[in-house]
């Protein structure tokens, strides 16, 4: 999934946008559901960043602010529990506390940067990878993020 928003902003850089148009559009066609919040938290950022690319920003930002909203409470829960993993590897996991911010930085900063906080997403995707310097998504959207904010 997250290759079809990369193929639509590539298509786009090469003026192909009726090329992309498309992959926007199967985007928006994939419902948020258990599974997607399990294995693809991020989609409505990538749904976002579809609509902004459609030129429904106002919708897009909507989405974004609930979501932040909702990963910033998240944020704040207190679990005794094993967050992002089971009691089965309690010899292997990582702090509840350390886990649960290191998912949800991740999920605020992109989310900020689809809101144009390149700032405020810095800092989350930063947070997020010194709590778990193994997320690769993070990573990821860091360095490019801050490639961006070089070239700029």
């Amino acid at each position: 999934m997250p290759h079809q928003i990369f193929e639509a902003q590539c298509l786009e850089a090469l003026d192909r946008r009726e090329e992309a148009l498309p992959f926007y559009q199967d985007i928006l066609k994939l419902e948020i559901d258990y599974f997607s919040n399990m294995h693809l938290p991020e989609l409505p950022v990538y749904q976002a960043r579809a609509l902004q690319a459609l030129g429904q920003s106002a919708r897009a930002e909507r989405i974004l602010r609930n979501c932040l909203r909702d990963w910033n409470q998240s944020l704040q829960e207190q679990s005794a529990g094993f967050f992002g993993t089971t009691p089965f590897f309690i010899s292997y996991v990582e702090q509840e506390s350390e886990a649960r911010t290191a998912h949800f930085k991740y999920l605020t900063g992109k989310a900020k940067w689809a809101l144009g906080d390149t700032e405020g997403a810095q800092k989350d995707l930063e947070v997020s990878q010194s709590f778990d310097p193994g997320k690769l998504h993070a990573w990821i959207d860091l360095q490019e993020l801050q490639e961006n904010l070089h070239s700029n």
